[in-house]
């Protein structure tokens, strides 16, 4: 089982350091790997008086031992951190100069997001069979292969979470998406000056400072 963790993360690593788009969007299933983390050891204490930290600490760490599944899913929340910790440090060597015609602020779709397809997988437990456990991975592979090629980067409810904002901008002819943790009027003040720097964290994304 060692070597399925080693192996998944492996390849994660590989997947988030060429593609930021697969980071983001990992890191926005980072609720949901955590929830059906806590949910499957929970599920795995028989006795609900044997509910205590020790003992859910055991279980959690018996439930990542005891498939690809599970050891994946615990791999899933380690990468998407590691790799955004990584992009950012990066981005502080990409600073650009950007000249802003427009703003826009997104993000109303996020709650559909997470209602559409996050709750629904959660639905994995402790106890689920095999198939289970391959139509949510084929569920999930889709899901990210729309979101990368539709570019919903501003689709991340972990990012609202720890509290910042996506806003869309337009750069001459092209869209880009900005990550910060200015509100919309203070981002609109910023970027109406004629130098406005910003990190770049990826060819569509980039990072305003407060």
């Amino acid at each position: 089982m060692n070597i399925c963790i080693l192996i998944s993360i492996i390849i994660l690593l590989v997947l988030s350091s060429f593609n930021t788009k697969v980071t983001m969007f990992l890191l926005s299933f980072l609720p949901l790997y955590v929830i059906l983390l806590i949910k499957g050891s929970l599920e795995s204490i028989k006795n609900i008086k044997e509910y205590n930290f020790y003992n859910f600490s055991t279980a959690l760490y018996k439930l990542i031992l005891s498939n690809v599944f599970w050891s994946t899913i615990f791999v899933m929340i380690v990468i998407p951190i590691i790799s955004i910790v990584f992009i950012f440090l990066k981005s502080r060597k990409r600073i650009i100069h950007v000249k802003v015609s427009s703003q826009e602020k997104i993000g109303d779709n996020i709650v559909s997001y997470v209602m559409t397809y996050i709750v629904p997988l959660t639905s994995l437990s402790y106890s689920s069979s095999f198939s289970e456990y391959i139509s949510n991975v084929l569920l999930f592979i889709i899901i990210m292969i729309l979101y990368i090629r539709m570019d919903l980067i501003y689709l991340n409810p972990v990012l609202i979470i720890i509290n910042f904002n996506i806003f869309k901008i337009n750069e001459g002819p092209s869209e880009k998406f900005v990550l910060t943790r200015l509100s919309f009027s203070q981002f609109t003040s910023k970027t109406k000056s004629d130098t406005v720097y910003f990190n770049k964290l990826s060819n569509s994304l980039y990072y305003l400072p407060k």
